[in-house]
């Protein structure tokens, strides 16, 4: 489900009180790991406009039966960060494992939020086909926003 992940989770180790007391593989987890990320970085999580309440799911995962907590529980466990929503940050990047072939049948049933995502493959330790939230004007490869906004959590 997950393409990039660290065999330590140091981020996790560094995180406030608030996350470490969260459940392990929980939504939960995942949306107070994400307030961290942001708040991290200065930024407002509480103030950012968001398509999916917490404890809500995207018409993506709801029309396909799809669950979505499941997704939060396992995105909660990824070692450094959980992938960025450049267009939306306080939204969960869901579309970070979507597939060109998956968007193109949501958005036919009228069941994609963010159907301008595009798809790039990233080469790494693997290579990886990942829907992106960020203008192609950012370098793919070794943009130096890119790596800022990814990188592991302060």
């Amino acid at each position: 489900m997950f393409k990039k992940q660290d065999a330590k989770n140091s981020a996790f180790n560094a995180a406030p009180e608030i996350v470490r007391q969260t459940p392990p593989a929980s939504p939960l987890r995942f949306y107070a790991r994400l307030r961290h990320q942001l708040e991290s970085r200065h930024i407002d999580y509480d103030a950012l406009p968001r398509h999916t309440p917490e404890g809500g799911s995207p018409p993506c995962f709801k029309r396909f039966r799809v669950s979505f907590d499941a997704w939060l529980g396992a995105a909660s466990l990824l070692g450094a960060t959980i992938p960025y929503r450049y267009d939306m940050p306080a939204e969960p990047n869901y579309c970070h494992d979507c597939t060109p072939q998956f968007q193109k049948f949501a958005k036919a049933r009228g069941a994609c939020l963010f159907p301008h995502t595009r798809f790039e493959t990233i080469h790494g330790a693997e290579t990886e086909k990942v829907g992106v939230s960020r203008p192609p004007s950012v370098d793919t490869d070794l943009g130096a926003e890119y790596d800022a906004l990814t990188s592991q959590e302060k």
